[in-house]
């Protein structure tokens, strides 16, 4: 039981981190001087951050439905 609230609180501060890097991110960027769009940020950090995210709660929930 407590793997899976371990595993669900580092999968919420992974989408925590995501949000702040956005944020940031987003205050950084100068659409004149970058030749790329913002989703571009999105995406990266997303690849970064989300996927991982998404991958710790679907172990959690394997492991809490293999407990039972």
């Amino acid at each position: 039981m407590k793997m899976t609230k371990y595993l669900n609180i580092l999968a919420t501060i992974l989408v925590i981190i995501f949000l702040g890097m956005l944020t940031i991110d987003y205050f950084r960027y100068d659409s004149y001087s970058t030749s790329f769009p913002f989703y571009t940020y999105i995406i990266l950090r997303g690849v970064e951050f989300l996927i991982p995210s998404v991958i710790l709660f679907i172990i959690s929930k394997i492991i809490k439905h293999k407990k039972k």
